[in-house]
Parts: structure tokens; C-alpha cells; sequence
């Protein structure tokens, strides 16, 4: 246990204990003002990455482009490296021992972690995830062909749905 006065104090050992233990560190929330709302809030910034509750790890690219910057990463989750190629979005929830238990992309051109490897010829929005039994299932977006068979081979329950239609200008 340490003792700190102050929250700068409070956080900075806090940052320095968790890299210590090989904790990633998510990128910091930036503070806002804006008219649209009566208080200032906090929001992540529009590229970086977080961490949820349950050990999903979200990269977001969205700095240059609001439909999406390149996530071209190697990072570590649970202290297992993982790789992506994707646009815009690049999200993955390992197990214990590192096996894959749920993975979403925008524009998903590859993904590689331990064993698991997945190549695509066309980038595609995409989510997989094991179902409560264990087994792969997924949902695609905006696909208009048939399903690549790379991903067939993962799993035959995948659900194609339609691109939202655009706002009007």
C-alpha cells in the first residue's frame, strides 16, 4: 500500500503500478465543452483504445476520418499479442489462455493472434463471437457477394445484413 496526497499524486502511482504488472495503459479521455450540452463531459478521443469490464479490447481510428483512419496494430491483450488490419474499428475479447472468444472490425482485411489466423481478399465489417454453446457465430454488414471461404470455414452461422441507409445531406 503507498500513501498520496491529491489525485495527480493518487493517479500517477496508479499508472506507475499498472505498468509495472504489464497492465496496458487505454488512451486518456479528453474533456469537452460544447453548447449542445450544460456540462462539460468526458469522452475517448477519436483514436485510441479502451478496455471493458469484461476484458474486450476496442481500438477506434477516426482522427482524419469519421468513417474511419486504418487500424493497423500489434498489441497486447491479457499479455497476448494481437494483430489487426482493419478501418475504423478493431475490437477482440481473449479467454484466459488466449483463445479468441469474440472479435468485430470495420473493414476487417486480416487478424492474427496465437493459432488463430484470418486473411480476407476483401476488407469486411464484421463481428464473430462464441455462442453459448461454444460455437462460432457472426453477423456481416454491407456484403453484397457470397460469404468468403475463409469465413465459412470458421463457421457456416453467419447472418448477412444491409448497410444503414445514409442521412440526407
Amino acid at each position: 500500500m503507498v500513501s498520496a496526497t491529491g489525485t495527480e499524486q493518487v493517479y500517477t502511482l496508479i499508472k506507475a503500478e499498472l505498468v509495472k504488472r504489464k497492465v496496458t495503459i487505454q488512451s486518456q479521455s479528453v474533456k469537452n465543452t460544447t453548447e449542445k450540452f450544460s456540462h462539460p463531459f468526458i469522452s475517448p478521443p477519436a483514436t485510441g483504445y479502451c478496455y471493458l469490464i469484461d476484458g474486450t479490447c476496442i481500438q477506434v481510428a477516426g482522427t482524419n476520418n469519421i468513417s474511419g483512419d486504418p487500424v493497423r496494430s500489434t498489441i497486447r491483450v491479457n499479455g497476448y499479442p494481437v494483430s489487426f488490419d482493419a478501418i475504423g474499428l478493431a475490437a477482440v475479447r481473449l479467454d484466459e489462455n488466449g483463445e479468441v472468444q469474440a472479435i468485430a472490425a470495420g473493414g476487417l482485411k486480416s487478424f492474427k493472434t496465437g493459432n488463430f489466423k484470418l486473411v480476407l481478399d476483401k476488407r469486411t465489417d464484421l463481428t464473430l463471437w462464441k455462442n453459448e454453446r461454444g460455437e462460432w457465430a457472426g453477423v456481416i454488414q454491407g456484403l453484397d457477394t457470397e460469404i468468403p471461404a475463409q469465413l465459412l470455414r470458421l463457421t457456416q452461422n453467419w447472418t448477412k445484413i444491409k448497410l444503414p441507409v445514409p442521412l440526407d445531406e
